[in-house]
């Protein structure tokens, strides 16, 4: 029955269990979660907020007792900000109780907030009472209130708030049991579920191994001993209505086929011997007349090409030596132009260095006398410098003298001071002060003097040595004009040799460039014969190889 039943069928099948064996695993596992995510919901969304909230109002609830009891014994100044505490905590211990209600929605919650609500009321009101009682100063009546009324009632709305929360914790620990109960059990079933659907996917690609690759391995085994030639072998799996039985009829129709080449091959092999034995005979007919045909030409070419390579290797020897003669001839003519064209260089450089030195005499003359200015002016500086210095000098001097003045000033606050008795001391520590400060100066303007002695006497002599400078370039100056001048004078003579050797030069060129004319003739009648002789001694030698290969090719012909 499963035999006719087609691959594709059974890969479609064996797809589609495990796509829907996945989808229910799917489908049920979002369910469980979908479970845990309500009851961890309904925790986050309303247990807990509603907790929270009345933890807070709890303790603001708390604060604002004891702020209240504050009132009553702190000091009347401290009253206004203990007041807005009060007022602070009171309100927010409405909106911690406005708030956690909004999250409450069954009846007995609701109930519990109403009892909370009334009580808060009740106490605000209480609150009020009291707050006129400590601006009216009556401080006694007031203690007596808060601690016995307001007492009374406060513990009420403590035990409300109390048991509202306890309600809340312990259905908040409910609700959370009851999500981790149901994690659990989610866990377990999909694990479950899991479990089964690999066990459903393993079996179903046991069946598509069995259904299918078995088979197919099968096939592949036959084909193997059909592919070395052993046609004797079984094709399995033949009149099977699927894609295994189409593959075992391609088989068998490719092991019919194989016989049938075997016949045919046999039958080719021997009409391939008749065909050689018939193709044998007409090569040997074939090279019977070729090579009567071809034998008389090849040998009247060879004698040809001889005959020419003579005549070729005589008309190169002559060429040969017409162009020794003329190189000869060349080379002479070049060497004497080369003498002449080394003797024009040679003037033409005299002539360019005579002219750098020329040029170089002049730059030094005005480099000379640029140096002549910048040491006079060196030396107006020089001089204003040593001005400056002795000007320096007079100030220093002033400044020592300012400085024993003021000495001789503080000594005699010293000894003031010291008549002052008690009352003068503070005046002698700053003329102490101040008789240091001038000492320090004096000291300062001693070493001032030195530095400025040092600097006059090395500028004095800076002014001479820039004297000597002066003097000694301005003699550099005058020599430079008389070399510039005898320079001058022999680029001219310079000029006119090279002038004339030039000419000469030019002549030696023309005979040169006229000899090496014939002697490239010369050679280019050389290179011709040498030409013609290489081609007749290649034509000899092509000659000799068709010959050779005629020989080989009649050979190899008759041999076949």
């Amino acid at each position: 029955m499963f035999r006719h039943i087609s691959v594709r069928i059974r890969i479609i099948t064996a797809f589609s269990v495990v796509l829907a064996c996945t989808l229910g695993l799917g489908l049920f596992a979002i369910n469980r979660l979908a479970t845990v995510n309500a009851s961890l919901s309904d925790l986050a969304t309303h247990w807990l907020p509603a907790s929270h909230g009345l933890g807070e109002a709890g303790q603001s609830f708390e604060l604002a007792r004891f702020r209240q009891l504050q009132l009553t014994t702190v000091p009347e100044s401290e009253r206004p900000e203990i007041r807005d505490s009060v007022n602070q905590e009171l309100a927010q211990l409405s909106q911690a109780i406005e708030g956690s209600t909004r999250h409450l929605t069954s009846p007995e919650e609701r109930a519990q907030a109403e009892k909370i609500r009334a009580e808060l009321k009740t106490y605000m009101a209480n609150s009020t009472h009291y707050a006129g009682l400590i601006d009216t100063g009556d401080m006694a009546a007031a203690q007596a209130y808060f601690s016995q009324e307001m007492r009374t009632q406060a513990r009420e709305l403590r035990n409300y708030i109390q048991e509202a929360r306890a309600y809340q914790v312990e259905a908040g620990e409910k609700a959370a049991a009851y999500g981790m109960e149901q994690g659990a059990t989610a866990r377990t079933l999909i694990l479950i579920a899991l479990c089964v659907t690999a066990l459903c996917a393993a079996l179903i690609g046991f069946l598509m191994v069995r259904a299918v690759s078995v088979p197919i391995a099968r096939m592949s085994d036959v084909m193997k001993v059909l592919s070395s030639g052993q046609t004797e072998v079984k094709v399995p799996h033949l009149g099977e209505r699927n894609e295994i039985g189409q593959m075992a009829a391609a088989v068998e129709v490719f092991r019919d086929g194989l016989i049938r080449n075997r016949a045919l091959e046999a039958e080719a092999a021997r009409a391939r011997e008749d065909a050689e034995h018939q193709r044998r005979q007409a090569m040997r007919d074939l090279a019977a007349d070729f090579e009567g045909a071809i034998g008389g030409v090849v040998e009247m070419v060879s004698s040809a090409a001889t005959e020419m390579q003579a005549t070729a290797a005589q008309l190169s020897a002559s060429a040969q030596e017409s162009s020794a003669k003329a190189q000869s001839v060349s080379a002479a003519a070049e060497q004497a132009g080369s003498s002449v064209t080394s003797v024009a260089g040679s003037a033409e450089e005299l002539g360019a260095s005579i002219s750098e030195i020329s040029r170089q005499v002049r730059h030094s003359l005005s480099k000379a006398r640029e140096a002549v200015g910048e040491a006079e002016a060196t030396y107006a500086i020089v001089n204003e410098l040593s001005g400056a210095a002795g000007r320096i000098t007079s100030i220093v001097d002033m400044i020592s003298s300012i400085a024993s003045q003021t000495n001789l000033l503080a000594l005699n606050a010293t000894i003031e001071s010291a008549r002052a008795g008690e009352a003068g001391k503070g005046f002698a520590v700053v003329a102490a002060e101040v008789k240091t400060l001038a000492t320090q100066t004096a000291h300062a303007t001693t070493e001032i003097n030195q530095q400025i002695a040092g600097i006059q006497a090395t500028t004095e002599q800076a002014v001479r040595a820039i004297e000597n400078i002066s003097q000694t370039i301005r003699i550099i100056n005058e020599s430079s004009a008389t070399i510039a001048a005898a320079v001058e004078q022999q680029g001219a003579a310079t000029s006119e040799i090279v002038l004339s050797v030039t000419q000469a030069s030019t002549g030696a060129i023309e005979v040169t460039q006229n000899i090496t004319g014939v002697a490239r003739m010369a050679e280019e009648t050389g290179t011709g014969a040498s030409q013609v002789l290489s081609a007749s001694s290649e034509l000899a030698q092509q000659a000799a190889k068709l010959q050779a290969q005629v020989n080989g090719f009649l050979a190899q012909v008759r041999a076949a």
